[in-house]
């Protein structure tokens, strides 16, 4: 009966190894826990609380908005993707829409009574996934048949290209110079697209 009261209580050399190895691990636990958290705490946004609670709620919100920053960012992707394949094959848009073009003409105020020349400036926004630098060259060619044309300003995005012209013609009606730029913006994007 002693032998086995002096075996429970002196315990063997394996069991007090392990005993020890799990006291040094706990121990270490609580050091691990507090490096994650501090390189959690220098990936997230700088906050005022530096407790745990509010560096788990903030890189939980964090995950959330990359996450929802990813989404917009591959829709937006494939929303160019569709136009640079329509512009690269041409296929699906074989026809240029008037959706796609907007002129608003307006007269220059008269310099003189006895010329026989007005001015006019032309504001052309061009809707199109197509590149914005053959169709200004190709627009400017063309308006350059109507009459005296100069580009003003030009500003591409990434849905449209927006001109602002000055042009001086002999032919002072409205209506027929609108015309004329809208089928000249169509005949350069309509040959843009069939060369795409």
């Amino acid at each position: 009966m002693e032998m086995a009261l002096a075996a429970v209580a002196s315990p063997t050399g394996s069991n007090c190894g392990n005993q020890l190895q799990h006291v040094l691990s706990e121990r270490k636990r609580p050091e691990k826990l507090n490096d994650s958290f501090k390189a959690l705490k220098t990936v997230l946004p700088p906050a005022p609380k530096k407790d745990k609670a509010s560096i788990l709620i903030r890189a939980r919100d964090y995950v959330n908005t990359l996450k929802s920053r990813l989404s917009e960012l591959e829709e937006r992707n494939r929303t160019l993707v569709e136009l640079q394949h329509q512009c690269d094959d041409g296929g699906e848009r074989d026809d240029v829409s008037d959706e796609q073009i907007e002129v608003d003409i307006n007269r220059a105020a008269a310099a003189a009574a006895e010329e026989t020349s007005q001015e006019f400036h032309l504001k052309i926004v061009v809707r199109s996934g197509c590149n914005a630098m053959d169709a200004v060259v190709g627009i400017l060619e063309c308006l350059k048949e109507l009459g005296d044309v100069r580009l003003a300003n030009m500003d591409t995005g990434s849905r449209a290209t927006t001109l602002a012209l000055q042009m001086k013609t002999s032919r002072c009606d409205d209506k027929f110079l609108k015309e004329s730029v809208i089928k000249s913006v169509k005949g350069v994007m309509q040959s843009k697209i069939e060369t795409a």
